[in-house]
């Protein structure tokens, strides 16, 4: 079996279709449709993101082989492993920061800041490595409400990659939108705008910032990775 056989056998368990994967992935169908028909493989992010879209291993996909479980230690397979504060990290193990909203003394607005003396996330450095991030880029972002459901529902934690903020239309960024942090597909508009696209769009209808209004965007990352727990 290989790859394009093990993409539509997960699309058939799943029930899903071309158009639905091109829609959650950000990708064009006729994308979907080269993976499919075994014109082309999924490489690099699109990999990961197809991975988490057909629930399950990107080794899989590619080689019909997973990787053992205990280096997935964030991965897609959905285990966790208890740690403890202070427990020194593995060898392909990296501690990630959080971005977190910091409210202004005197109540008017928010700010964004990189934590680094709170909570930290630990990864898996060959899967940054996988994707070409530096340790020292990657952070990670919190998804908070609806507006990104069914692909990253409440609570789904991401990681950006701080290094790549260059907008490529389609793709999920971690955005500081005037100190609040969210997650949002962009797209450019004409005219050097942006279009920010949230997946539950029959709630939360795209927004199109132009002109002095973005000076209240600042591109945190570019998504790499999100967990999901159902």
């Amino acid at each position: 079996m290989d790859t394009s056989n093990r993409i539509k056998q997960r699309m058939q368990t799943l029930g899903l279709k071309a158009v639905q994967i091109s829609k959650l992935m950000g990708v064009s169908k006729g994308t979907v449709s080269q993976w499919v028909n075994a014109v082309s493989k999924p490489s690099g992010g699109n990999l990961v993101a197809l991975s988490q879209v057909l629930k399950c291993d990107p080794d899989w996909l590619l080689s019909g082989k997973e990787r053992d479980k205990p280096e997935l230690n964030s991965g897609w397979s959905g285990s966790v492993e208890v740690w403890n504060e202070g427990d020194p990290l593995k060898e392909d193990e990296v501690e990630l920061p959080f971005y977190t909203e910091v409210k202004l003394s005197n109540g008017n607005g928010s700010v964004v800041n990189l934590d680094n003396h709170g909570a930290k996330f630990r990864f898996s450095a060959p899967l940054l490595e996988m994707q070409g991030v530096e340790p020292e880029n990657a952070a990670c972002i919190v998804v908070s409400g609806s507006s990104m459901d069914p692909v990253l529902p409440d609570g789904s934690t991401t990681v950006a990659d701080r290094g790549d903020t260059s907008i490529k239309d389609g793709k999920l960024y971690g955005i500081d939108h005037s100190g609040m942090i969210i997650v949002r597909q962009v797209f450019r508009v004409p005219g050097g705008g942006l279009r920010l696209k949230c997946y539950n769009g029959a709630d939360y209808p795209d927004e199109i910032v132009v002109g002095e209004s973005l000076k209240n965007v600042r591109i945190l990352g570019r998504i790499v990775w999100y967990s999901v727990i159902l």
